[in-house]
């Protein structure tokens, strides 16, 4: 994100909406064009910090503390600002299913910060949409009155229950999102009260509905009163829905020092949703955007677009301000494919999962580095008491059997007269030749295959078929995974994961399944699947590289780094 700053940049007051906008919106003046970017980032920490992952026992969470949430999602300029609070919604359906969730923050501008610019900010950020109950709120469209002494003043039911649900049986929820956020505001303003104060309230579709309520609702609870003084609240949404009814706009409009700038890309059809027959009416100064302007996108996305912004006749300028273009495909596939940037790349290192103290959880062929390495390490090793072993899973059990004979037919595995052990161990492989070559392995001096199978997988271990010329060799390790607890009915019988698993708590053929035998993690078998059962809460495929290999370069730009060698 750019600097926010300029020569002759209009003042805080302004850049709040006190003159609602008036001049700043087309062309996009610098400094509020920055702004905007910042304050969308700020929801997009939202996004990248939120755990949606139903298999996970964290779903519904902020996957990192508060003191490190911004850093940790690469907010620009995080050392400006301080996340102080964090916010939890409660989502219901009918009265009867409900499901408490991570819904947002609030931060405060730092003390250097604060110095350097004059005035001490609050943020206040909500998430959009994510989880299914949420989705169901959506759609509760119904105005509803906002506070029971008003019965004129209405808003959307779904967004009215998020903001005021609370519930004792659930943790973050014993007291609504609406009461968490109204006392650490009060809070702050105590403790900011010498200064001067602006609070800003942010979100994206859903959040920015959110963002809406609660700025109206800090104002109207005189919270943004210091003295005699309003100072500014301001709401700040990108592509929300309308909130409210005429009576809701009216005493909106009625608010001291109160403002909303409604960011709305043309063609996205949520600001029109819910549709104003059901007596929803928009309010506040918009600013449209049109991302069908620029070259990069398939579809339409927001940030990008204001970065670009030229106003109504002026067009999409890439380069108007530095911002990184890979931030688009962060959590989706919008980038036209000459950009060459992965789709969703956006990924918390293996989906959160860490590794405890206890260890829980060419221009050769291939067959010429290989020989060239063996004879090296060989050679280099010569005179110590030596073993090869050569391993793989599936295709990589039939690549192990196939080097093992390979080392031992070329001599690899002799010293002097003597050959030391060369052992093959495969996991489900395929076969792998004929007769003639299971009788040269077995005259190959101190060459054993030991094939672990799971009994469960009747396809790879049984090709290529026997009827083709295909034979069996070495010794076989009979597993079946199906004695597992942990393992759906439907379990993958191929991956190496569950396959390890059943080993780990074999008793044999007539002894059944002992999963305390060893200790080895059982978050390991969803590593790159989803085979434990439900009741697990292991996130499945949770072993991701993170952000999909999209670093962060000197120059402030996302990029692919390149693989190690």
């Amino acid at each position: 994100m750019a600097q926010i700053g300029g020569t002759e940049s209009p003042s805080w007051a302004d850049l709040l909406g006190l003159n609602h906008w008036s001049g700043l919106l087309d062309p996009l003046d610098d400094t509020l064009r920055d702004l905007l970017l910042m304050w969308g980032d700020m929801c997009q920490v939202t996004a990248d910090s939120f755990i949606s992952d139903s298999n996970s026992q964290y779903h519904g969470r902020c996957r990192y503390s508060r003191n490190r949430l911004l850093d940790k999602t690469f907010f620009p300029n995080a050392a400006d600002y301080a996340v102080l609070e964090y916010l939890y919604a409660l989502s219901t359906f009918l009265f009867v299913r409900k499901e408490s969730n991570w819904m947002g923050y609030v931060a405060v501008s730092g003390n250097a910060h604060c110095n350097a610019v004059g005035h001490r900010d609050i943020y206040i950020v909500w998430r959009g949409t994510n989880r299914m109950m949420e989705i169901l709120e959506d759609l509760t469209f119904p105005l509803w009155p906002f506070d029971d002494d008003d019965e004129d003043v209405k808003v959307m039911l779904g967004w009215r229950d998020i903001y005021n649900s609370k519930d004792p049986n659930f943790d973050f929820n014993k007291t609504s999102a609406r009461e968490q956020l109204l006392e650490t505001v009060k809070g702050l303003v105590e403790r900011y009260k010498d200064e001067r104060l602006s609070i800003v309230c942010v979100g994206h579709s859903l959040g920015g509905a959110l963002a809406i309520l609660s700025a109206y609702d800090i104002v109207k609870h005189g919270l943004s009163k210091i003295g005699e003084e309003y100072f500014p609240v301001c709401a700040i949404t990108f592509d929300s829905p309308r909130v409210g009814n005429q009576a809701f706009r009216d005493s909106w409009e009625q608010q001291p020092n109160l403002r909303l700038l409604r960011v709305k890309n043309e063609g996205d059809p949520v600001p029109d949703y819910p549709d104003q027959a059901l007596g929803y009416v928009d309010f506040g100064t918009v600013l449209d955007v049109a991302s069908d302007q620029s070259n990069f996108l398939k579809d339409g996305v927001i940030l990008h677009t204001v970065a670009g912004w030229e106003g109504a006749s002026g067009g999409f300028d890439p380069t108007r301000v530095k911002r990184s273009l890979a931030l688009v495909n962060k959590q989706g596939d919008d980038l036209v494919d000459k950009c060459k940037i992965p789709a969703s790349w956006w990924v918390e290192k293996n989906k959160g999962m860490v590794l405890d103290k206890d260890g829980d959880w060419t221009k050769e062929s291939a067959r010429e580095q290989l020989l060239a390495k063996i004879k090296e390490l060989v050679e280099q090793y010569k005179d110590e008491s030596l073993s090869i072993v050569c391993l793989g899973h599936s295709l990589g059990g039939a690549l192990a059997i196939l080097s093992a004979y390979d080392i031992v037919k070329h001599g690899l595995s002799k010293i002097g007269e003597e050959y030391f052990p060369v052992c093959a161990i495969t996991f489900d492989s395929p076969r792998v030749g004929n007769q003639a070559f299971s009788d040269s392995w077995a005259k190959l001096p101190n060459l054993r295959a030991l094939r672990v199978l799971n009994k469960d997988d009747l396809d790879i271990p049984n090709f290529p078929p026997t009827s083709d010329g295909y034979v069996d060799i070495g010794t076989v390790l009979t597993v079946d995974s199906r004695k597992s607890p942990s393992l759906k009915t439907n379990h993958d019988r191929h991956n190496l994961k569950v396959i390890l698993h059943t080993v780990a708590g074999w008793e044999g053929a007539s002894g059944g399944f002992d999963p305390t035998r060893v200790k080895r993690s059982l978050a390991l078998v969803n590593k790159q699947g989803d085979d434990l059962v439900d009741k697990c809460k292991i996130p499945a495929s949770w072993w991701v590289e993170k952000n999909k290999g999209m670093v962060l370069d000197k120059d402030g730009d996302w990029v692919e780094a390149p693989p190690g060698i």
